[in-house]
């Protein structure tokens, strides 16, 4: 496998859920594991990938709010279905 797209791949992860739970909480909680150990244990690669996906986030929440004005009230997030559904769709 050679080198990946590192803004494609937090785009993917911010989307990405698995059976327990977001894949970006298990990064952020990586990261943040990481930085606790003390100085020197920090992985810059993790680190970068988790501020990309905040950055991803900061934007999709950004995005979410301008949608729901421009469509009017009521047109915000809908439920689309059950976490099962989700995961079977993935498989």
């Amino acid at each position: 496998m050679g080198p990946q797209d590192l803004q494609g791949l937090a785009e993917h992860i911010v989307k990405s859920r698995g059976p327990s739970g977001e894949n970006k909480d298990y990064l952020y909680g990586l990261d943040q594991a990481l930085i606790e150990l003390g100085e020197g244990s920090e992985d810059e690669h993790v680190h970068d990938l988790a501020r990309r996906c905040r950055e991803v986030e900061s934007r999709a929440c950004g995005n979410i709010g301008k949608q729901a004005d421009s469509h009017g009230p009521g047109s915000g997030l809908q439920r689309v279905g059950s976490t099962d559904e989700q995961e079977e769709i993935e498989k």
